[in-house]
């Protein structure tokens, strides 16, 4: 269960960067990363120590999921993308597997959805190719 909804409020969190360029996880990440390097430094509570560690992740998370995203933008008319994607889209049994794989091979099923976050934003996965493996 915590699982599921650390997924759900991290794709949450990737996602409002659509409403606002100050809500983009990149722009605060340093901000969170920071914060939780402070309290590590000067707090002895344990309780404390875990919740700098919980801003340190995330904020490594979308640093991470940033880099992902800029390095992504050169390939975003590649065929290979588009052909990956329509193969996938129209066998869902495949998709099924693919997805599967990616999230044993990266163990973070929030770092999957985060990806496929990154891909649809920079237009390498739309709302068509997403519902019919269908790419424009």
């Amino acid at each position: 269960m915590g699982a599921n909804i650390g997924t759900t409020i991290t794709a949450w969190i990737v996602s409002m960067g659509e409403w606002a360029s100050v809500l983009k996880p990149d722009f605060f990440a340093p901000f969170l990363v920071g914060i939780g390097v402070f309290i590590m430094l000067f707090t002895k509570s344990d309780k404390k120590k875990s919740i700098a560690e919980l801003l340190i992740g995330f904020g490594v998370l979308f640093v991470g999921l940033s880099f992902m995203s800029e390095a992504i933008v050169p390939y975003k008319d590649s065929p290979i993308f588009s052909t990956i994607f329509t193969t996938l889209g129209r066998n869902p049994l495949l998709a099924i597997v693919a997805g599967t794989v990616v999230t044993a091979i990266i163990q973070s099923s929030s770092a999957s959805v985060g990806i496929l976050q990154t891909l649809a934003t920079n237009g390498i996965v739309n709302w068509k190719a997403a519902e019919s493996g269908e790419l424009e």
